[in-house]
């Protein structure tokens, strides 16, 4: 079975959006709403990378970086920002960097970028 990108947001709406796009460029999207689904879906299909939206908290984001690294330890994580604020850019000038999941290493180092 292909590995997934797993696409994490609180906001259902921007979830739609953001996998329908990258639905479009024929890469393989799974999505998940809640930490719950976050789990449940990691533990049933392969995740190559975890897309954590900006909608999702620290904690949430730590919860959930632990719950995909517990059945995909090679998996990456993305922080994926919202683009078109000045104040958004400001705060992320880089461009996206993905990185090995292990549960903390968002706290120590927050992803900088958008995508």
């Amino acid at each position: 079975m292909l590995a997934r990108i797993l696409l994490y947001s609180r906001d259902a709406s921007l979830l739609s959006t953001r996998s329908s796009v990258l639905n479009r460029t024929g890469l393989p999207i799974l999505n998940a709403n809640t930490l719950d689904e976050v789990e449940s879906i990691a533990a049933a299909q392969p995740i190559a990378m975890l897309a954590l939206c900006h909608t999702v908290t620290a904690a949430e984001r730590q919860k959930a970086i632990a719950a995909v690294h517990r059945h995909h330890p090679e998996a990456l994580a993305m922080n994926v920002e919202s683009l078109g604020t000045s104040s958004t850019k400001a705060k992320r000038p880089n461009s996206p960097r993905a990185t090995r999941l292990q549960p903390g290493f968002l706290a120590a180092h927050p992803p900088a970028g958008t995508f």
